[in-house]
């Protein structure tokens, strides 16, 4: 299983330390902080030697080498006792011999967290439409500036014949196992009942009534006004009526997306007089909309 993260609020561990360069070592911790870092086991204080955020790495460009180089010609990445790897340095001048080749779309992790690979969106360098190509870790290199400690350069260790060899990266697509289980027919699932809701001043909407500027971002409530999600599209019939509504839950940690598809008359909609304010009900608990198949829409 893997999942695609996108986020400023999650720190990743490269096995290359922190974008605060001018600092090579972090400042020893007074003895109350490490008392107290030491009681509160599985939890971070503080971003790592080894550590670079999400957030410094989405959208950053990405360059490719014309021509095979080695790092340690402008300063290599040098092991630590612990494992972790100093940054490589690099000048700006070093990049006239290499290609903008895009920029970062997705990081992508393992179910256990470890980073697997960059999504790179490189449509423009390769003369196409939008394309995504998902390198792995160990063809990345990061490398500092040494004239400008807060200069971080991104380098893949491949060229342009062989970006342009490489498969596109499906975001839908599994491979193993898992495609294996998603693929297989899917049980139908068991249906919630329409919640029997009434609240002073609201009156319940019909199906007809319906359209996507009316549900699309609306909250989607349990039976006790507590949000289990969105309202994110609509699913129409050949007649064109709703049949069917796609809440979006939220993903990991609450970032990214899982979506489920409800039928239409498993809900309940109420408006008021003006229809400025709608409220959508569904009879679950936000762990049981969860627990439902997810559902991927085929473009």
């Amino acid at each position: 299983m893997k999942m695609l993260l996108s986020t400023t609020a999650v720190v990743v561990a490269l096995g290359f330390p922190t974008l605060t360069l001018a600092q090579t070592t972090a400042p020893a911790a007074k003895p109350e902080t490490r008392q107290q870092t030491a009681e509160i086991s599985g939890f971070l204080a503080a971003r790592g030697q080894s550590d670079l955020f999400a957030s410094d790495l989405m959208g950053h460009d990405v360059y490719a080498r014309r021509t095979p180089a080695d790092m340690a010609a402008s300063g290599g990445a040098t092991m630590n006792a612990d494992g972790t790897y100093d940054m490589a340095m690099m000048n700006r001048a070093d990049l006239d011999g290499m290609d903008n080749i895009g920029e970062i779309n997705e990081i992508v992790l393992s179910s256990d967290g470890k980073v697997r690979a960059i999504v790179i969106g490189v449509g423009g360098f390769l003369g196409m439409g939008e394309q995504d190509v998902a390198v792995t870790m160990d063809q990345v290199t990061f490398a500092a500036d040494p004239a400008d400690r807060t200069e971080m350069y991104i380098v893949v260790n491949t060229n342009a014949a062989m970006l342009k060899a490489s498969p596109r990266y499906d975001r839908l697509g599994m491979t193993g196992d898992a495609a294996a289980h998603t693929n297989a027919p899917m049980a139908d699932r068991t249906a919630f009942v329409a919640p029997k809701v009434a609240r002073d001043g609201y009156t319940q909407v019909v199906v007809t009534e319906v359209s996507s500027e009316m549900l699309v971002g609306k909250t989607v409530y349990g039976l006790n006004d507590t949000s289990v999600g969105t309202v994110d599209d609509l699913i129409l019939d050949d007649k064109g009526a709703v049949s069917n509504v796609i809440i979006d839950f939220g993903g990991f940690l609450g970032m990214g997306t899982s979506q489920v598809s409800v039928g239409f008359d498993e809900l309940a909609i109420l408006a008021d007089a003006g229809r400025t304010d709608v409220r959508v009900y569904v009879d679950a608990t936000k762990e049981q909309i969860q627990a439902q198949p997810q559902y991927l829409a085929v473009n």
